[in-house]
């Protein structure tokens, strides 16, 4: 690779010839912080006073602490405001709760069981991994059936009737439900049985 940086960009197409005289202009116009002439060849004297070491230094500090400052006050604000923000998400998911509750109060809410002893395992995809409650033969039906659909409310697994979806989701479009699939009509294995000793 030859030539200088601004002319493989020039190649490249990134840059025009403004653009790449523009920044030489301003590479120019910068001053360079090492000293320059015969002052960077002198060393200061003994016994006098360096006033110029001696002002310059702590001017230095106190911008190096004041940049410092300036940063941990961002820092500090952008916790709060990021605070703030997780408060107001937790606030309005707890008053979409008690919406979603008080439209649900007259539809029976299921709740899945605690105790898997003669219970059947039921699986449904969450946010792109398998999660698993546990379930009564009646309660297992009925989803297969399509009559309860599972979902979350305040944070809990709960299984609702199909009919208080659209309640559900006309106070909260976001809110996860699953619905068990319907056989599709067009499945080219509609014909064919699933064996009996297949386990999922």
């Amino acid at each position: 690779m030859s030539g200088s940086f601004a002319d493989q960009l020039l190649k490249a197409g990134l840059v025009s010839e403004d653009d790449v005289t523009k920044a030489e202009a301003d590479k120019r116009r910068r001053p360079s912080n090492k000293p320059s002439g015969k002052s960077a060849k002198r060393k200061p004297r003994r016994g006098l006073p360096q006033s110029k070491a001696k002002h310059s230094a702590p001017q230095g500090v106190a911008n190096k602490e004041a940049r410092k400052a300036h940063a941990a006050a961002n820092k500090v604000s952008e916790a709060e405001r990021e605070k703030r923000a997780k408060q107001e998400q937790a606030e309005q998911r707890r008053l979409l709760n008690i919406q979603l509750l008080n439209a649900l109060q007259e539809q029976a809410i299921e709740e899945p069981a605690t105790d898997p002893e003669g219970k059947v395992k039921f699986n449904y995809p969450y946010e792109g991994k398998i999660r698993g409650i546990y379930v009564t033969a009646e309660q297992q039906q009925r989803l297969a059936d399509g009559e309860l659909v599972i979902t979350l409310i305040k944070a809990k697994t709960k299984m609702i009737p199909k009919a208080a979806v659209a309640s559900v989701l006309e106070i909260d479009p976001d809110r996860f439900i699953y619905e068990v699939p319907r056989e599709d009509p067009d499945d080219p294995y509609k014909d064919y049985a699933v064996p009996d000793d297949l386990v999922w």
